[in-house]
């Protein structure tokens, strides 16, 4: 069975196997950096989230990164506009 944790220090959220950043687009392109100035895997986020569009179901995307740090990069990118009427009784409009 998977175990799952949530870092209570930002040192310890990247020392472990997987790493998931959770937000909307422009707060995922701007958070990291804050927090992780000097982190390897920021260009890959970067990358990640220049073409990635999260829509009106949200999106997410997981890439392994090679380098130091977490082995798994995941973002979980949210719809920047919610609707309550959003279901799968209701399908988007789209």
């Amino acid at each position: 069975m998977a175990k799952i944790s949530f870092a209570r220090t930002l040192p310890t959220s990247i020392k472990s196997d997987q790493l998931v950043l959770i937000g909307t687009k422009r707060a995922l392109k701007s958070l990291p950096a804050k927090l992780y100035p000097k982190a390897s895997w920021l260009d890959l986020a970067k990358t990640m989230l220049a073409d990635a569009e999260a829509g009106p179901l949200g999106k997410t995307l997981t890439t392994f990164t090679g380098g130091k740090g977490p082995k798994k990069l995941s973002l979980v990118l949210l719809p920047d506009e919610v609707s309550r009427h959003m279901s799968p009784r209701r399908p988007c409009p789209c």
